[in-house]
């Protein structure tokens, strides 16, 4: 068993699987759309690793990407190393090759800091072992049901009975969401929600200097990047980014989403909806209104919208609106040199759903 690195050099001249086999489909994942969203990235170093390999008697078995996601500390900017993409073939499960992989990003020298989110379970048991010094932020995750119709699809409802029950159920959401439409009416009174196309630089400016010491490197070439990308490529999996404005035209606040098309246990088709960013400036639009602004754009096969909060006032206020806990989310990171002591502490972060490349998913 070996790890080859491919990077991103290689990766641009699209030269590195002559001499493998990839019998399980493992680097077919690799596709051209996913090729060319990690290529875009405006981060990557021709240098470092995009892609390493699991190589087992000439078959590739395992295989992760890696990408550079800097971090903004303070004034100055650390760069760091992320990983997405873990995948081993069933068969050859057991045998270690995911820890394998997952100790290459913890362990390399190429950046001082990995960090990652949307943890696997298996990552998460290796992050959390003692001997890898690694800090995981469990954070609440809050999910809200805007359409019922999935859920019961995915109980094997059919024909008549499915709508019917839709009907029934969407009419309980609305009753109980008619305090949101009143409040949602007085937002629209004193701010414009305008969709746009390209990211403005206030926009980046604001995730950038809202007064933690820490927080990834969210600019407007990220928020860009995210916006015109994603790995999947399919039509319906949408990003939208939407500006928020007084109603004399200042920029005030901005919020970024996702739809993505699932397939749960039961191979039923969901469209999960989800707030990936959002920033502030001005006091009297908090971060529950901004929750409750976003919302309201998504489409309406949308069948349940996803949040994150390390705000406790913001946990309540989420309840209040709908929002019921969902578990935790996960961002985890190492800092290889022990050079930033404080980094362990969450309260120093800004923290978003948006963490690493999570958008892209």
């Amino acid at each position: 068993m070996e790890l080859i690195n491919i990077t991103y050099k290689q990766l641009r001249e699209n030269n590195y699987l002559s001499e493998y086999n990839d019998q399980y489909g493992l680097a077919a994942f690799i596709n051209d759309n996913v090729r060319n969203t990690f290529l875009s990235s405006p981060n990557n170093d021709d240098s470092k690793t995009a892609i390493l390999l699991a190589i087992d008697n000439g078959d590739i078995v395992g295989r992760s990407i890696i990408y550079e996601t800097p971090i903004k500390n303070k004034n100055h900017t650390i760069k760091a190393q992320s990983f997405g993409s873990i995948e081993v073939d069933n068969s050859q499960r057991g045998k270690g090759i995911g820890t394998l992989i997952a100790r290459f990003s913890l362990n390399n020298n190429e950046y001082p800091i990995f960090l990652c989110s949307l943890l696997s379970s298996q990552c998460l048991s290796i992050m959390r072992k003692k001997e890898n010094n690694c800090t995981i932020f469990d954070f609440p995750e809050y999910v809200k049901i805007i359409n019922t119709e999935s859920a019961f699809a995915c109980r094997g409802i059919k024909g008549g009975p499915l709508k019917m029950m839709t009907i029934c159920g969407n009419f309980i959401i609305k009753v109980l969401d008619i305090p949101n439409k009143i409040r949602l009416k007085r937002l629209k009174k004193k701010y414009s929600i305008r969709q746009e196309n390209i990211v403005p630089e206030w926009a980046g400016e604001m995730c950038l200097n809202d007064g933690h010491k820490y927080a990834e490197f969210h600019d407007a070439k990220w928020l860009q990047w995210c916006l015109d990308h994603n790995l999947s490529g399919h039509k319906k999996d949408i990003q939208s980014f939407y500006s928020i404005h007084t109603k004399d035209g200042k920029p005030v606040g901005f919020f970024m989403t996702k739809e993505r098309i699932r397939q749960d246990i039961t191979k039923c088709r969901m469209i999960n909806g989800t707030i990936c960013e959002w920033a502030s400036i001005d006091e009297n639009l908090s971060e529950t209104d901004i929750n409750l602004l976003a919302s309201n754009t998504f489409s309406r096969d949308c069948y349940r919208i996803l949040t994150v909060t390390d705000s406790p006032s913001t946990e309540k206020a989420l309840r209040r609106i709908g929002f019921i806990k969902h578990g935790y989310m996960q961002m985890g990171f190492r800092d290889k040199l022990n050079q930033f002591p404080d980094m362990k502490d969450m309260r120093l972060w800004r923290i978003r759903f948006g963490c690493c490349n999570s958008i892209l998913y």
